[in-house]
C-alpha cells in the first residue's frame, strides 16, 4: 500500500527528496525498511516514486 510522503511542520520544501528524472518533489512512499547497513542506528531506506504521470520513477532514499 502506497502512502503520501509529507513535509513536517518544522522542514522547509527544500529538505524533500526530488524525483531524480524530472524533479518533481511530490513523491508516493512505495517501501521503507531499515537501511542495510546503518539500520542499527535507527536509520531507514525509502523507494519513492514520483507522481508525476510522464515521469513515475523510482527514487531511492
Amino acid at each position: 500500500m502506497a502512502m503520501q510522503i509529507h513535509t513536517p511542520p518544522s522542514a522547509s520544501a527544500d529538505d524533500r527528496p526530488r524525483c531524480w528524472r524530472c524533479g518533481n518533489r511530490d513523491l508516493t512512499l512505495v517501501y521503507e525498511r531499515p537501511h542495510p547497513q546503518f539500520g542499527s542506528l535507527g536509520m531507514t531506506q525509502r523507494w519513492l516514486r514520483c507522481t508525476d504521470a510522464a515521469c513515475a520513477k523510482l527514487t531511492i532514499d
